[in-house]
C-alpha cells in the first residue's frame, strides 16, 4: 500500500471530511479563476495557485470552527443534540410550527 494511503487510513472521519471539503473548495476556486480568462495563455498561474490555496486553508479553518456536515461525527452530534429550551417549553420539536396561543 502506498505511504499516502496508509496515512489517510489512520485519519479520523472528521479530518477526512474536512480535507475532502477543502480539496473540493480548492478545485472549485481554481476552475472558477481559470474560466474567467479568455485564453489559457494569459492566466497568471501564481495568482490561481495562491487564491485556491487560500480558499483551501479557509475551508479547513471553517471546518475546525464550525464543523463539517459531511462528517459522521457531526451527524451523530446533530442527531443526539438536546432540544432547545424553547422546544422543551413548547412540548417538543413536533410542535415548533405552532405559536404559543395555539396550544390548548
Amino acid at each position: 500500500m502506498p505511504e499516502g494511503l496508509k496515512f489517510w487510513k489512520h485519519l479520523s472521519p472528521f479530518t477526512k471530511a474536512a480535507f475532502k471539503r477543502a480539496l473540493k473548495t480548492v478545485a472549485q476556486t481554481a476552475l472558477a479563476l481559470l474560466l474567467t480568462h479568455d485564453r489559457i495563455s494569459v492566466v497568471d498561474w501564481r495568482y490561481v495557485i495562491d487564491a485556491a490555496s487560500m480558499a483551501g486553508l479557509l475551508s479547513i479553518l471553517t471546518s475546525v470552527s464550525a464543523g463539517v456536515p459531511e462528517s459522521p461525527l457531526q451527524r451523530q452530534d446533530e442527531i443526539a443534540a438536546p432540544q432547545s429550551p424553547l422546544q422543551i417549553q413548547e412540548g417538543g420539536a413536533s410542535d415548533e410550527n405552532h405559536g404559543p396561543d395555539e396550544h390548548a
